[in-house]
């Protein structure tokens, strides 16, 4: 997987004509472990293994990952708030593990939700009190502070108390923070989570405005849909390991994903959902299958390999399936091959078992 994350790293700095004149942040072989207990009870858990990538100037870059797998740990570095057991992490040129005050001058960390501001303040009375500690010039305060507000659409309650926002509103306002102090890179953990569609379309415009200006985002969501939106760069963490990097193409195409098809079986259904998609997921040539039911009927998406990227009229050898179209595969299902193909590699011979399709009886019959 290494080679592959290569060859998409490359092709994104290709395309993007890149260089490292405008890189802002390089992270190069982190590793991280927690320890528990004390004395012989003593455990340790690596968090991050040998974790490598790149940020630039204007791109947002979305790490995504199941719960567990390093997002937060690999964000906090970066922040400063946490350092590396071994790996280097360089922001705007500077080492942020041996001069991390220095650089966390260049690097705004925005959790989201009502923490960090005081509450009884106003929105603006807010601003000036980060801007002090960003060691913003005093003269340039007013300017800074009128322009971020007025960026994020919160200019008209510059002076209402933070107490009475909304999420969404304190999700702008966490931005406009990190505008007045004017970082060359921004870590946004989950920005647009529990907002309303209004509000999440919202941070998505200021987002991709602070893209144009030049800023380097580095973003975590669980929202698939949020990265297909946002991302220039995608990146999925799982285990601790960076398993797959480059666009939403070029993703799927490490993943020899050619197509996804969707079909609809209303045949019998006795064995019930999870046979049949056991039985779908030994067709040569699936990578993926998902199966829901609604009303009586199966739903079933299936991600072929380019294997059989000529065998477009491909047939499922059962009888009541309809084909219903083919499409493009979209980041959550090239998501989910990429974590169940890691996961089935790392795991040892008791797990690939239990993964493994069994061999009882099927209300379908798949003639191989």
């Amino acid at each position: 997987m290494n080679n592959n994350i290569e060859n998409a790293t490359n092709s994104h700095d290709n395309n993007n004509k890149q260089s490292t004149s405008n890189l802002i942040l390089r992270i190069d072989n982190v590793t991280r472990s927690y320890s528990r207990g004390f004395g012989r009870k003593k455990t340790t858990r690596q968090v991050l293994h040998n974790v490598s990538f790149d940020i630039h100037s204007g791109e947002i870059f979305c790490l995504l990952g199941p719960n567990g797998a390093g997002k937060t740990t690999t964000v906090k570095i970066v922040g400063t708030l946490l350092a590396p057991d071994s790996g280097s992490v360089r922001i705007a040129s500077i080492d942020a593990v041996s001069n991390p005050r220095e650089a966390r001058k260049h690097v705004s960390l925005l959790l989201g939700g009502e923490r960090g501001f005081y509450q009884k303040l106003s929105a603006l009375d807010n601003l000036r009190y980060f801007a002090d500690l960003s060691a913003v010039p005093y003269r340039e305060q007013g300017k800074r502070i009128h322009d971020a507000l007025e960026q994020v659409d919160l200019l008209d309650k510059a002076h209402d108390a933070v107490q009475t926002f909304s999420r969404g509103m304190w999700q702008r306002l966490h931005i406009a923070r990190s505008l007045v102090a004017r970082t060359d890179l921004m870590l946004l953990d989950e920005p647009t989570t529990g907002l309303d569609p209004e509000n999440a379309r919202k941070v998505r415009e200021i987002i991709h405005a602070l893209r144009d200006q030049g800023i380097a985002i580095l973003l975590t969501t669980h929202e698939m849909s949020e990265a297909e939106k946002l991302a220039d760069t995608v990146a999925v963490i799982n285990h601790g390991n960076i398993i797959a990097q480059g666009s939403v193409a070029q993703l799927a195409s490490l993943q020899h994903i050619d197509h996804v098809t969707m079909y609809a079986y209303d045949g019998e259904l006795s064995s019930g959902t999870p046979s049949v998609k056991e039985e779908l997921q030994k067709l040569d040539g699936v990578l993926w299958c998902d199966v829901f039911e609604s009303h009586g009927v199966l739903n079933i998406t299936i991600a072929w390999s380019k294997t059989l990227s000529q065998e477009r009229n491909i047939k499922i050898p059962v009888d009541g399936i309809t084909r219903l179209g083919d499409r493009a595969a979209s980041l959550e299902e090239t998501y989910l091959a990429i974590v169940q193909n890691d996961n089935i590699s790392a795991s040892n011979t008791s797990t690939s078992s239990a993964a493994t399709p069994s061999s009882s009886s099927s209300s379908l019959s798949l003639n191989k």
